[in-house]
């Protein structure tokens, strides 16, 4: 019986163990969460217009998401609480009421340098200026 109580309870350690907690908050990880774009610098406003809310994934060194219009996919890189998109490509359909949102997204993922996860929400910067910012929105 006690060799079982010590398994389980090393079980949990090791399942519940976050090794990297500079990603983490309220139970949301940069790497496992599907976010959704709730601001976006200067495009914030634009984002009302929209029949559905871009989103992005990040999952093993890949992104994927819906930029408002398109999908689109890339790399990522993270290091402590800086994090590199690269090679961001998307499909190139027309659509007058995303484009605005979209290209600025893309252009977020082109000068981000570290991250926040703050209140269930992941923030993207460039040096102190807030980029954008994206809620959890399930896995």
């Amino acid at each position: 019986m006690r060799n079982i109580f010590f398994l389980l309870a090393t079980l949990v350690f090791v399942t519940c163990h976050d090794p990297s907690p500079s990603t983490t908050l309220s139970g949301n990880t940069l790497e496992t969460t599907s976010w959704k774009l709730v601001a976006l610098n200067p495009a914030t406003d634009s984002l009302a217009s929209l029949t559905q809310r871009p989103t992005m994934r990040l999952d093993s060194g890949k992104v994927k998401g819906f930029g408002g219009c398109n999908t689109y996919f890339g790399s990522y890189s993270i290091q402590n609480n800086s994090i590199h998109f690269s090679g961001i490509v998307s499909t190139k359909m027309f659509c007058m009421h995303a484009s605005a949102v979209e290209s600025s997204l893309f252009k977020v993922f082109g000068v981000a340098d570290h991250f926040r996860i703050k209140n269930n929400q992941l923030e993207l910067f460039k040096e102190t200026d807030l980029l954008a910012a994206f809620e959890a929105a399930g896995n």
